[in-house]
């Protein structure tokens, strides 16, 4: 897949793909011209103020009728076809703007960018990235939120989890059991 220059982290365009390398082993791959081999699970929608990300094992839906109230996740889809979450947004100042953006469609992984926009140069920039095949949403944030400002994602809402996989700093996947969840209000 194809991967623009501003849009890539080493800043250069660049191709991305999918390997499988045996730990500490090591693998030669050649990039020749056809058209790609396979298929993918991949599926990125946009549909006026909404945009949906998914594979077969996780989708998730960003935008929606309220981005300025419920935050930038509109909800999450489990494997089983579960929609889960509920978001708040609880900011001193209103948005001036809230602006999403499909970045790429697959078939790799698709990507999406949610730009808010506050009073006084304020920001929050996110971007999702949903890979072909991965059980996780990538979330990639930068900000400078007025003073006092939070968002919280309820995940609990219409989920009863056993277990949670997640990347660690080091990128490295890991999974907990969940022994109990604590919900509050909001």
């Amino acid at each position: 897949q194809w991967v623009p220059a501003e849009q890539a982290p080493s800043g250069k365009p660049s191709v991305a793909f999918l390997a499988s390398v045996p730990e500490l082993g090591e693998a030669t791959y050649r990039l020749t011209p056809g058209k790609p081999a396979g298929g993918t699970d991949l599926t990125a929608r946009q549909a006026g103020d909404t945009i949906s990300l998914a594979n077969r094992r996780i989708g998730i839906t960003l935008g929606g009728p309220r981005p300025a109230e419920q935050g930038p996740i509109a909800g999450i889809r489990l494997p089983g076809g579960a929609a889960v979450g509920a978001g708040r947004l609880d900011v001193p100042q209103a948005p001036q703007s809230v602006e999403l953006d499909l970045l790429a469609r697959g078939p790799v992984f698709a990507e999406a960018a949610v730009d808010y926009t506050f009073p006084d140069r304020r920001f929050w920039r996110l971007r999702f990235r949903v890979i072909a095949g991965e059980p996780v949403v990538l979330v990639d944030e930068e900000f400078e939120l007025p003073e006092g400002s939070k968002y919280t994602l309820r995940l609990a809402e219409g989920w009863r989890a056993d277990q949670l996989f997640y990347r660690d700093h080091g990128n490295c996947c890991r999974t907990a059991a969940v022994r109990s969840v604590k919900t509050e209000p909001v």
